[in-house]
């Protein structure tokens, strides 16, 4: 699902067919990432809500001023498909960049 918001779509940093979510997402606060979440694919997005919304009460930080880098949703989705196809991976520097 997460994939499917950005068919269709370019992607702004290689200007190839299919973009990530973080590129076509309709958010009047997004912006440049303040922290990285570290996540498993077992977790469901109300647990991760809940530890977000918990991270900013426990610092006394509002939400709004919060902008999470979480992978599935800021990596092209679509290239993660295309290295996995060929037999490789996306490289931790691909992602260290995109953080």
């Amino acid at each position: 699902r997460i994939r499917a918001r950005g068919e269709g779509h370019v992607c702004p940093r290689d200007n190839r067919p299919g973009a990530a979510y973080v590129d076509v997402a309709d958010d009047p606060l997004a912006g440049c990432s303040t922290i990285m979440l570290s996540y498993t694919w077992g977790y469901r997005v109300t647990e991760i809500v809940s530890a977000l919304c918990q991270y900013c009460n426990n610092r006394d930080v509002p939400l709004s001023a919060v902008r999470t880098w979480i992978c599935c949703i800021c990596v092209n989705q679509f290239r993660v498909k295309e290295a996995s196809a060929n037999g490789s991976v996306v490289s931790f520097d691909s992602f260290q960049k995109t953080f």
